[in-house]
Order: structure tokens, then C-alpha cells, then sequence
């Protein structure tokens, strides 16, 4: 089996996860972690472990935070998992009991969400509460050199300007990132550009379909046109 040679503990786990042993195979540190609640350094890997409790993983994913939780314990790893103190039920209703609590949640978006954590690339692990010292060091203690699965789908973390012009109709990723890059890195410049027929250059999928559908999502008549007004009255692109 791999050898553990140490293993870090967050500071925002609970007091009785952070008093954890391990049964002493390696030191064991409290601090504050970049991502994920456990790292395990092996004499072959760093293995990252978040740990949730039903509750927990069900808030995480309403708020939309789980994907970006496993893109950052990604950014450390590729050994990553998901362990889960608990099972979730599927009530009459179709609707999630996380806890035995009725959480209304629709059983198919939990589903669909735990089936993108894996897609992402982190590992999901069902145990109870109190089997989860021995889950997470079993885990740490797997060969992990061996065999190494890329993930289904690559995570990527919009910026503030990419998800302004990804949000905009037909554009989506891609072309906001061609955009962002055609003008600069101004969302202005890239939406003076997509509301102006006659604005001159191109950016590859960008035609008079979509520029029509942006101008009729942002509410433009057909002499109107966004503009870019700098300092001393130019105008970077105007009607």
C-alpha cells in the first residue's frame, strides 16, 4: 500500500474532525487549506479530500459553489474526492431527503449534479459519519501512480467580463473569449462591436445573426448602437 507521510486538516472543520489521529501513521497539521478539508501526502501523490455531510453537498450545490470547490482541489491534484458522511432518499415526491429532511430539491438536479462533480474529475465516496476516518485513509493509502483518468469535461471559472459576454444570446464561451481578445479586454469594446453592423474586423463566429439577437436582448432600435466614449468626447465606436 502507499505510504502516508503527513496529512493536513482545515481549520474550518470541525473541532472533532480536526482532533482526528489517523491512528498516528503520519503527523498530523491544522491549518488553513487553499482547497479542500483533508490533504494527504503520500510517497507517490497529494490526495485531497472535501468532506460533506448530505446537508452540506445539497447547500453546496444549490448555491453553485460545488463545481468551483473541485476545479480549485484540481488546481493541486488530479487525486480528488468528494466523501460524503451519509445517504440521500428519494422521497415520494421525487424530491431529495438529505439528513430526514424534506429539502424540496428535485431528485433528478441531484443526480445531474453529483454526475458533474465526477465529470469534473472529483471522486464521490458514500460512508457514515463515523467510518470516515478509516474511508479517508483507506482512500490516501490507494495506489494512485498507476492509472491516471482524465476527467469527461474540463472545469474553467469564468472571469467577471467573460461571463457578461457569455450570457449575451449565441455568444457562450468561446466567442467571449475571441471577443475579450479582438477588443482588448474591454467588455464595452466587445459589445460596442456586437451591436455595430458597420464596426470593422471580425471575430470568428461572430455574424449578423448573433449581433441581431444581442442587439434585440439588450433593447436597441435600428439606428441605435452602443459607444465607447473616451475622455475629451471620442468615441470609440458610435452612431
Amino acid at each position: 500500500m502507499t505510504k502516508v507521510t503527513s496529512i493536513s486538516i482545515d481549520t474550518r472543520e470541525p473541532s472533532p474532525f480536526q482532533a482526528l489521529g489517523f491512528g498516528g501513521v503520519a503527523p498530523v497539521t491544522v491549518t488553513t487549506l487553499p482547497a479542500g478539508d483533508f490533504h494527504f501526502v503520500t510517497s507517490d501523490t497529494i490526495v485531497v479530500l472535501e468532506r460533506k455531510t448530505t446537508q452540506d453537498l445539497l447547500h453546496t450545490v444549490m448555491q453553485d459553489r460545488m463545481l468551483r470547490q473541485v476545479a480549485a482541489m484540481r488546481e493541486i491534484t488530479a487525486h480528488c474526492y468528494v466523501v460524503i458522511t451519509g445517504t440521500f432518499v428519494r422521497s415520494p415526491r421525487d424530491t431529495v431527503i438529505a439528513g430526514n429532511r424534506e429539502s424540496g430539491f428535485p431528485w433528478v438536479a441531484l443526480i445531474g449534479a453529483l454526475t458533474s462533480v465526477q465529470e469534473a474529475g472529483a471522486v464521490l465516496v458514500f460512508c457514515d459519519e463515523d467510518e470516515f476516518e478509516t474511508t479517508a485513509l483507506r482512500i490516501a493509502a490507494r495506489p494512485h501512480g498507476a492509472i491516471t483518468i482524465p476527467p469527461m469535461r474540463t472545469t474553467k471559472v469564468l472571469t467577471l467580463q467573460e461571463s457578461v459576454l457569455a450570457s449575451l444570446p449565441g455568444v457562450g464561451t468561446t466567442k467571449a473569449d475571441a471577443l475579450l481578445a479582438f477588443s482588448g479586454g474591454s467588455v464595452a469594446g466587445a459589445l460596442a462591436f456586437l451591436t455595430d453592423f458597420r464596426a470593422p474586423g471580425a471575430v470568428a463566429g461572430i455574424g449578423p445573426g448573433i449581433r441581431g439577437r444581442v442587439r434585440t436582448a439588450l433593447g436597441l432600435g435600428e439606428d441605435s448602437v452602443l459607444a465607447v466614449v473616451r475622455e475629451g468626447g471620442d468615441h470609440g465606436n458610435e452612431a
